[in-house]
């Protein structure tokens, strides 16, 4: 907020860049954002079966097999329909 980069607050001439950095201030010490929760007690206190780390293969995998069944719709979707009909 206080560097002279293209965008920031200052840079725009924003006057009151004191006030927000002291309420941001204020939020990470009411909401503990001060003190980052580390990646090891994030998954337990999450969950094995929610925490996405643990399911990335199960995603890779999913997506491996839209890729390939989209591989097979793409020419069946490039033929020409006569009219009248529909695909089903």
């Amino acid at each position: 907020m206080l560097s002279q980069a293209k965008g920031s607050p200052t840079r725009k001439g924003t006057s009151d860049i004191a006030e927000r950095i002291g309420r941001l201030e204020a939020f990470e010490r009411e909401a503990g954002a001060a003190e980052p929760m580390s990646i090891e007690r994030l998954r337990e206190t999450v969950g094995a079966e929610l925490w996405y780390w643990q399911r990335l293969d199960d995603i890779k995998q999913m997506m491996t097999e839209a890729q390939a069944a989209s591989v097979q719709i793409e020419p069946r979707l490039a033929e020409p329909m006569p009219v009248g009909t529909s695909r089903q």
